[in-house]
C-alpha cells in the first residue's frame, strides 16, 4: 500500500511584536511538523518554505504542494488562518494524491499538530479577547480537532463519503475508508487524540 503524509509548514509561534517579520525571526520560528514532530529536514523544509511565501489564487499567503518521489505533500500552517484558505489547502492534498503521487492512504500528523501548538495558543488566549478568537477557543478544543474537522469538510467537498459516522467534530479517522464516485478508495489517517 502506498502512503502519502502530510507536513504542515509555518509558524508555532503567533506573530506579535514589531520584530516579529524580520526575515531572522521567521526562520527562527518556522517548524516543519510530521509524525515525529518538529522535523528535520532541509529538503522538505525548503520546499515548505517556497509553499508558504508563495501567494495562493485568494492572494493570501501559502500554497500546497507536494513531492512526487517523496510521497509527500506540504500544508502551510499559520494560526487564524481562515477556515476556507485551511479547507482549500487540504482538498489541494487530495487533489495532488488524485494527480501526482496516487497513493492509496493519506496520513494527517494532527496529534503532532495539536501537542506543538497547544502551549502558544493556550497562552495567546490568556491576553487576547478579540471575540473572534474567543468564538475559536469555545468552538475548538486545539488546532488537531480543528484541522480534523476542516479535514472531513474538504472531503465531503471533493466527493468522498465513508459508511462510518463520523459527523461529530471530535471523531478521530484512524485509517477509515472513504469512496467517490468512482468508487475509488482513499485511507484517511487524522488522529487529533482525546
Amino acid at each position: 500500500m502506498k502512503k502519502h503524509f502530510v507536513y504542515f509548514y509555518g509558524s508555532i509561534k503567533i506573530i506579535t511584536g514589531s520584530n516579529s517579520l524580520s526575515e531572522k525571526r521567521i526562520k527562527e520560528r518556522n517548524q516543519l511538523v510530521g509524525f515525529n514532530g518538529i522535523e528535520k529536514n532541509e529538503k522538505l523544509e525548503k520546499v515548505g518554505e517556497q509553499a508558504f511565501k508563495t501567494i495562493a489564487e485568494d492572494t493570501s499567503w501559502g500554497v500546497t504542494t507536494s513531492i512526487k518521489e517523496e510521497n509527500c505533500s506540504i500544508v502551510p500552517f499559520r494560526y487564524f488562518f481562515p477556515m476556507e484558505k485551511i479547507i482549500k489547502q487540504i482538498e489541494d492534498v487530495i487533489t495532488l494524491n488524485e494527480r501526482k503521487i496516487k497513493a492509496d492512504s493519506i496520513g494527517f500528523p494532527l496529534l503532532n499538530l495539536s501537542t506543538i501548538t497547544k502551549n502558544e495558543f493556550r497562552n495567546y488566549l490568556k491576553w487576547y479577547y478579540d471575540s473572534e478568537i474567543q468564538r475559536f477557543k469555545k468552538e475548538n478544543c486545539c488546532y488537531g480537532h480543528y484541522y480534523l474537522k476542516i479535514i472531513k469538510i474538504a472531503l465531503n467537498n471533493k466527493g468522498y463519503k465513508t459508511g462510518k459516522d463520523i459527523s461529530y467534530d471530535y471523531t478521530n479517522l484512524i485509517n477509515t475508508k472513504f469512496y467517490n464516485n468512482k468508487g475509488e478508495i482513499l485511507i484517511i489517517y487524522a488522529d487529533a487524540g482525546m
